[in-house]
């Protein structure tokens, strides 16, 4: 290896460490203000699809794995409907990611998907996957929170009607002077 490419290496690690610093630091990737997909270095956040595109059946999808930095409980064979806001988040991340790293490594390969009679490039379905990532969080931050689970108020039992099921007690409410010889 020459001293040429191994400066190189180092430069592209340290980009690295920079965008990881970045990630781990703010919550989530970095994003860019612009919505072009320049190679700055910067991953940008994808804006969630409208509400009303979140009510098919492609929107509310099995989820398959979670994110590799998800700590908290599983959420597979769950619908992004079910997932928690930070699960969501986190997966439109991953995909922003990586439709991001697609769009450097090779920007004109493209999928099995295809849009008004043309393939689609692969890491623009990553990018739509996020944007539904992000719908489904959007909606489950406006929704209120349901209501919490209350136990139902105890009902009084009414008293018991004259002629009614009092030869029929059993025992239950047996009166204190019950005959002693009988051991039940």
């Amino acid at each position: 290896m020459t001293l040429e490419q191994l400066a190189l290496e180092i430069a592209a690690l340290k980009a690295r460490v920079a965008l990881l610093e970045a990630t781990s630091g703010g919550g989530g990737l970095p994003s860019s203000s612009t919505s072009s997909g320049t190679d700055s270095g910067d991953v940008r956040r994808e804006r969630p699809i409208d509400d009303a595109q979140l009510e098919n059946e492609w929107a509310n999808k099995k989820i398959a794995k979670d994110p590799r930095r998800w700590k908290g409980p599983t959420q597979v064979n769950r619908t992004y409907s079910r997932a928690p806001v930070e699960w969501l988040e986190m997966a439109a991340a991953s995909y922003e990611f990586k439709a991001h790293m697609g769009r450097i490594a090779d920007p004109v390969r493209m999928s099995n998907k295809v849009r008004n009679g043309q393939p689609v490039p692969w890491h623009e379905s990553d990018s739509f996957e996020a944007r539904i990532l992000r719908g489904w969080a959007e909606r489950k931050k406006r929704a209120p929170p349901p209501p919490a689970a209350k136990a139902p108020p105890k009902q009084p039992t009414p008293p018991a009607e004259p002629g009614g099921d009092e030869d029929f007690n059993f025992g239950a409410n047996a009166p204190t002077d019950a005959d002693p010889e009988i051991g039940f």
